[in-house]
């Protein structure tokens, strides 16, 4: 009988109305429509007065230490995990996290989400550490499978039965707008781990060969300058 379960969203990601991230919306698109979401609470840390996506969610404290923020973080959901033991906890985008409760033996089933190339993570940029999880997690989900053939690559095998891919959730559209417009639009990270370089390179050739089409990329990244 499943008690309780914790999701873990990374530090660093907004689970807010007005700034939610994308880790974040996949969480609240799949707890709409949960049979266990009254049993369900989200773990993040957010700006005191900001509004959750949803009214699970309960927010920690990073306190000051001399270990990582990552770290300090995830030992206050194992501090509350001693007090609610957990039937399941649900882990995103963070492997130095799992690798944690990993090594805290916790009796909690463990389920890891990766959004993102696994191999660019700490805790699983190597072969062995990404063996190490395929081996030890009860269930590790890839949202899309460029993601899941990124984690498999180097190791001595190509799958497993507790590894596969689940995409983000999507309400089907009740009716579909007819008065199209030549537009494409790319909507995302515009970094290329989210593909915005292929993206660039292909959307040249296609308005270079259809003049009467346009397209707008919406986005933001600091991290990387695209012409």
């Amino acid at each position: 009988m499943i008690k309780k379960i914790a999701i873990l969203l990374p530090y660093k990601e907004n689970y807010t109305i007005d700034n939610a991230g994308a880790a974040s919306i996949w969480v609240k698109d799949y707890l709409k429509y949960s049979k266990l979401k009254s049993k369900t609470i989200v773990y993040g840390n957010i700006n005191s007065g900001s509004k959750p996506l949803t009214k699970n969610f309960k927010n920690l404290k990073i306190e000051s230490t001399l270990f990582s923020k990552n770290i300090n973080y995830t030992n206050q959901l194992y501090k509350d995990y001693l007090k609610k033991k957990f039937s399941i906890i649900e882990i995103h985008n963070r492997p130095e996290s799992l690798i944690f409760l990993l090594k805290k033996k916790i009796s909690s089933k463990l389920i890891f989400v990766f959004h993102n190339n696994p191999k660019e993570m700490r805790g699983s940029t190597s072969v062995k550490e990404r063996i190490f999880l395929a081996e030890n997690t009860d269930h590790i989900y890839f949202v899309s499978n460029w993601v899941k053939k990124k984690f498999f690559e180097g190791l001595p095998y190509s799958n497993k039965n507790n590894c596969e891919t689940l995409y983000p959730s999507i309400d089907e559209p009740k009716k579909f707008n007819n008065k199209k417009q030549k537009l494409i639009i790319f909507s995302g990270k515009l970094n290329s781990s989210k593909g915005f370089d292929i993206f660039g390179k292909t959307i040249e050739k296609i308005l270079n060969e259809f003049k009467d089409w346009k397209a707008i990329a919406i986005g933001n990244e600091p991290r990387e300058k695209f012409n």
